[in-house]
């Protein structure tokens, strides 16, 4: 197993990369984290906006508390429900919408900045791109330390992701490249194709995600809570 406590210098992209990959291959929590995420993906898109979506949804709730868990495992080695994990997920959800209003708003303002030519919507979703990996990653602490309810701030946040958001910034990179070059290359695919590059698409997203959270929480786990 990657330990990320092994030195005190700030773990590079690949120990965050390993210890994610290590987590996932191991994690009591990988086949129902992926079932339910790729449920919540795809099932609209095979079985139709009102019925799929419906179990969309009740597959994103899922994937929200398997995540809670799964972050708890790759810090204490135990996948098991706990009673704060409700609230924590109320928690969640309030912030992923206080933060999509956040992005909605500079957005708008990228927009009447830049305007609606091509150049100007290709600088401003680059621009907004940056934002999100770089806002992402300087709250990623967030989950885990949601998943262990342990106290938060903005401020202990944000001292604790300090020494690690640069190596976080390019973990979340990492995560987001290889749907960006599927899409980028074969998005315009549409009929049976198109669904099997979505297909191939979703389960990149649901795995590298994974991956992701299993190295953020290991490095909360290992050297920001235990600091």
């Amino acid at each position: 197993m990657t330990d990320l406590r092994a030195s005190a210098a700030p773990p590079s992209l690949g120990d965050l990369i390993n210890s994610g990959i290590d987590y996932a291959k191991s994690a009591k929590a990988t086949i129902p984290y992926v079932v339910a995420s790729l449920g919540a993906m795809i099932l609209p898109a095979l079985l139709g906006p009102t019925f799929g979506g419906i179990l969309a949804f009740v597959c994103s709730i899922a994937t929200i508390f398997i995540g809670l868990m799964a972050s708890r495992e790759a810090i204490t080695g135990e996948f098991a429900y706990k009673d704060s994990d409700p609230m924590a997920a109320l928690k969640l959800v309030g912030i992923g919408i206080l933060i999509g209003i956040v992005l909605m708003i500079f957005a708008m303002i990228l927009a009447m900045i830049l305007g609606i030519s091509y150049v100007g919507i290709l600088i401003s979703s680059l621009v907004l791109m940056a934002i999100i990996v770089a806002a992402i990653a300087r709250i990623a602490f967030v989950f885990p330390a949601l998943a262990m309810n342990d106290p938060i701030s903005v401020q202990s946040v944000l001292n604790q992701t300090a020494p690690y958001w640069i190596p976080l910034i390019g973990l979340f990179i990492a995560a987001a490249l290889p749907n960006v070059l599927l899409s980028a290359l074969f998005g315009g695919f549409g009929g049976f194709i198109g669904l099997i590059f979505k297909l191939i698409g979703a389960v990149i997203s649901v795995v590298v995600g994974l991956v992701a959270l299993g190295a953020v929480s290991r490095l909360y786990g290992q050297r920001a809570r235990s600091a």
